[in-house]
């Protein structure tokens, strides 16, 4: 998912260390995002 919205242009813009809990095993959380105008920019590309 994460190749995904970095080929759509968007960043990390957050990680929360070790959030979520599943079957004992904790994972981080990754927060990604695009700002409008950069998302403005690639359409008119």
């Amino acid at each position: 998912m994460m190749k995904v919205a970095e080929k759509l242009g968007m960043k990390e813009e957050a990680r929360i260390r070790e959030a979520r809990m599943v079957n004992d095993e904790y994972f981080d959380v990754i927060k990604m995002g695009i700002l409008r105008k950069e998302w403005e920019e690639l359409k008119i590309s």
